[in-house]
């Protein structure tokens, strides 16, 4: 289905404690998305990647993108500066 659609995927990831809790590595959590033709972001637009993994205070919350969409370049090029307008309204 990941393949074929291709849909933006938003999830809520914690790293290390929920691969523990679910059993897996890091390795394999990063392998799956990049097999898939996948790039993650956290909510505010960052890329994230295996370096970010044990990040103090990383968000939880996380965005796939399928490569060579436009989901891509919104989460890219778009989403950190619509988060950054969307916090300034406060």
């Amino acid at each position: 289905m990941l393949q074929g659609s291709r849909p933006l995927i938003v999830f809520e990831h914690a790293g290390q404690p929920t691969a523990t809790a679910y059993g897996y590595s890091p390795e394999q959590f990063f392998d799956l998305f990049e097999s898939l033709g996948y790039v993650l972001f956290d909510v505010f637009g960052r890329p994230y990647g295996p370096n970010d993994w044990s990040r103090p205070k990383s968000p939880w919350y996380k965005v796939a993108a399928a490569l060579g969409t436009d989901d891509e370049v919104f989460c890219r090029d778009r989403l950190p500066t619509l988060i950054l307008d969307v916090a300034s309204r406060r």
